[in-house]
């Protein structure tokens, strides 16, 4: 057995739920990926994990990406105890979609701060919002199950399935546990910046946005992300 704990210490853990999952990971860092430099957790099936944890905390296991399987305890070389005494604790992942949630909740309201949000404090999102953001529909859907179990979002049934809904959780004083996910305001030196990394991993020559789709033949998703920077660039002066 690959765990070093008893039988009986084993029967507790099962008792309290615990069992033995098969999960793929994504990639843990940046990754050079056919030929295409990946952000952290752009990569689905990187490894394979064999961890004891409860089915609530499993999902909010570092880069998860999916259950393969329930598993064997003999075949398990870890408990994952998750985020149980600490919901704040997030990883990047789960960070970095509730940046893009909370940045969905304020649009869906017409709020152009935390403090507009007060007036409407259960702002809706889905996991289509990560969708929208890049994640795959199987990674949304994880990270955003993820995060309901650790209480960032709550499933507001109310009472009918018209009301089932899912919104931030805003109960907090002047909101401050969402204002720690509130990106910092673009500016046009972080978005110059933001294009040149962007360039650079495109292998494209140096130039500004507008010029580079008349210079290179570019496909469907780097045609896509240049018109959101532009559609950002233009929106600076509405900030």
């Amino acid at each position: 057995m690959s765990l070093n704990i008893t039988q009986t210490e084993i029967n507790t853990l099962w008792d309290k739920g615990y069992r033995p999952f098969e999960i793929y990971t994504s990639n843990p860092e940046p990754v050079m990926y056919h030929g295409k430099m990946e952000e952290t957790n752009a990569v689905g099936g990187w490894d394979i994990k064999h961890i004891f944890a409860t089915r609530d905390e499993i999902e909010n296991y570092p880069n998860f990406d999916c259950i393969i399987m329930i598993d064997s305890v003999a075949y398990c070389t870890e408990i994952f105890h998750g985020n149980e005494d600490n919901t704040n604790c997030l990883t990047k992942n789960q960070t970095k979609a509730m940046e893009v949630l909370v940045k969905s909740g304020m649009e869906n309201t017409g709020a152009k701060c935390i403090e507009d949000m007060m007036d409407d404090p259960m702002p809706v999102v889905q996991a289509s919002d990560l969708v929208k953001s890049g994640w795959s529909q199987k990674q949304a859907e994880g990270t955003f199950g993820s995060l309901v179990a650790s209480g960032h979002i709550l499933h507001d049934e109310g009472g009918n399935a018209a009301n089932d809904l899912y919104v931030l959780d805003g109960e907090e004083e002047k909101f401050e546990n969402l204002r720690q996910f509130v990106a910092p305001k673009e500016t046009s030196e972080t978005l110059i910046d933001e294009l040149e990394k962007w360039r650079l991993a495109q292998g494209f020559k140096a130039m500004c946005a507008m010029e580079l789709i008349y210079e290179y033949e570019l496909t469907p998703k780097q045609s896509t992300w240049i018109e959101n920077f532009m559609k950002r660039w233009d929106n600076l002066d509405k900030i």
